[in-house]
């Protein structure tokens, strides 16, 4: 929607029983760039399955929930998340560092770099990938099962080995 005043219109029939209607709305986009956010899928189910509880944009994936919930409309355990984000890299070998708590999987251009899709306590994973220059798409895939929720993602190019000289 634009900026302004908009017009809405309900129309509700109840023929019998118990009557219910609730209409809810949020703004699903933020004031981070998209090219520069990653967009937030959360589920209340540790599948990632069917249509989110809410979508929004998280600039950074480092989280740590503790025992709490990302935001009042999930539970505190049993919960998931895809994040997607498009970026243009340089090319060469990418680090790519994630520290969680449960299960974790980041995908490259489709393809699985870190498969740690498990219950388990708070650990780190590591993985390389070479890239070429240009853009790349980077989905990372989470759930809480229970306890602790710690959910950290980032990557640092691998510096060139330069060979000792005689």
């Amino acid at each position: 929607l634009t900026a302004g005043l908009h017009s809405l219109r309900i129309e509700y029939y109840e023929r019998g029983g118990v009557a219910v209607a609730q209409l809810r709305w949020e703004k699903v986009s933020s004031t981070v760039p998209e090219a520069t956010a990653w967009l937030g899928e959360y589920f209340g189910n540790v599948d990632l399955a069917g249509t989110p509880a809410f979508v929004r944009s998280d600039r950074v994936i480092d989280f740590n929930w503790g025992s709490g919930a990302p935001d009042a409309r999930l539970p505190a355990d049993r919960f998931s998340v895809r994040w997607t984000r498009t970026l243009t890299f340089s090319e060469g070998t990418y680090r790519f560092r994630a520290t969680v708590d449960d299960g974790f999987r980041l995908y490259v251009d489709g393809v699985l770099v870190i498969d740690e899709w498990r219950d388990g306590g708070q650990r780190e994973l590591t993985a390389d990938r070479r890239l070429t220059a240009g853009m790349h798409t980077l989905r990372v895939e989470y759930y809480e099962r229970s306890g602790v929720a710690v959910a950290w993602v980032r990557w640092e190019k691998v510096p060139s080995a330069v060979p000792d000289s005689a």
